[in-house]
């Protein structure tokens, strides 16, 4: 990672400790009405095996998780947990939601269903059986602080946000299967109180670590996320892993406020499809007229729809794609490589040198027409 990557996700520390001690957050701005659950419909979603790092969420199945009294706090929740399709009591305070010097999130105010361990990280009650590799987020977590992707990523989905700040005041932003950690650092650089919601122990371990005090392992379903409790979202490389894609958004839209942002990054191009995208258990890539009729569907107003690592596509076509459709593909993809992909060198410093400018011209709120992945912004409609 170059030095000014580098700080971006450093300067997540000492922006939480001195920028948001003095950031006027306000009180919880959507109405307890939003928040009974009443009439929700979940819409049961399937999620590949065989998936890999870049897999994120699963549901939650009857795999049994036994914690003893000293593994958990006695639960603060002051709501009944909400049984899926009905409603449930709520009495919670509006305000007094978040801790400015700690940068923690109370959330029992958004959550009915999770409870908070001795080790700070909150869980959902419901026990989650995870369907990628137990080493997947640590593949990722190797080669994140030192890889280009993870950097130039970050970098532009931090200028995006940036552009939505004022929109995403009086509640918290949640990055929806975030793994490590990695992006929810840099969207807590910005100043926005943000948790983390990773079904993956490993990866919800290494970003409590990190330092991300509101850290969930389990997903908005499993921890009955209370409707309309969150500003914004995000799920960046996560809903391409998703079967039903558009039921999936619409779990993430009744969560959201009305008028809150979602935010999302996904591969580009079906043409590009390779073994990659197999071992990924990627579902589909998409283009931009998919997703815009998925955003639809799911009841979103697109805000925001370009594209992002602009040198990647003759790239990705030359190496994996074609041979892929050659039927030359390599095996499965390990951490070795992924490692090796991600190795600083010449190649790295020259997709450096060519992904310049995207930054600055998300930040100016360009919809780029070409690139490996798609970058969007879109707002719940009422």
């Amino acid at each position: 990672m170059s030095p000014s990557a580098r700080e971006v996700v450093q300067s997540a520390f000492a922006e939480d400790l001195a920028g948001l001690r003095t950031r006027a957050l306000g009180p919880l701005d959507f109405p307890v009405s939003q928040c009974r659950g009443e009439g929700v419909s979940l819409t049961p979603l399937r999620v590949s095996s065989g998936v890999s790092p870049g897999s994120r969420l699963a549901r939650p199945q009857n795999r049994e998780r036994t914690k003893s009294s000293a593994e958990l706090l006695p639960s603060p929740c002051r709501c009944k947990p909400r049984s899926r399709g009905l409603s449930a009591p709520v009495a919670f305070a509006v305000g007094g939601w978040y801790d400015t010097s700690m940068g923690s999130i109370d959330l029992t105010q958004f959550a009915s269903a999770i409870e908070r361990g001795v080790d700070g990280i909150w869980r959902s009650l419901e026990a989650e059986a995870i369907s990628y590799p137990e080493d997947g987020n640590e593949a990722c977590f190797a080669v994140e602080e030192n890889s280009f992707w993870f950097a130039h990523r970050n970098a532009v989905i931090a200028a995006l946000i940036g552009r939505y700040l004022d929109e995403l005041k009086g509640a918290p932003f949640a990055d929806i299967g975030g793994g490590n950690g990695f992006v929810a650092l840099a969207v807590q650089a910005l100043g926005l109180p943000t948790l983390l919601v990773e079904p993956g122990p490993q990866g919800a371990a290494r970003a409590h670590a990190r330092g991300l005090s509101s850290v969930v392992e389990g997903t908005l379903d499993s921890c009955c996320f209370r409707d309309g409790c969150l500003a914004g979202a995000g799920m960046f490389d996560v809903v391409e892993h998703i079967a039903d894609d558009v039921g999936f958004l619409r779990e993430t839209r009744r969560a959201l406020r009305p008028g809150g942002l979602l935010f999302l990054a996904v591969p580009a191009y079906p043409l590009l499809w390779s073994h990659e995208d197999a071992a990924a258990g990627h579902e589909r890539r998409y283009t931009a007229v998919a997703m815009s009729r998925l955003l639809a569907e799911a009841g979103f107003e697109k805000c925001y729809l370009g594209h992002f690592f602009r040198p990647l596509p003759p790239l990705i076509g030359l190496m994996r794609a074609l041979p892929y459709r050659m039927g030359l593909a390599p095996a499965a993809p390990t951490a070795a490589s992924v490692a090796r992909d991600h190795k600083p060198g010449l190649a790295d410093r020259a997709i450096r040198a060519l992904l310049t400018g995207e930054v600055a011209a998300v930040a100016r709120g360009e919809e780029l027409a070409f690139g490996g992945s798609i970058l969007v912004a879109a707002r719940r409609l009422n």
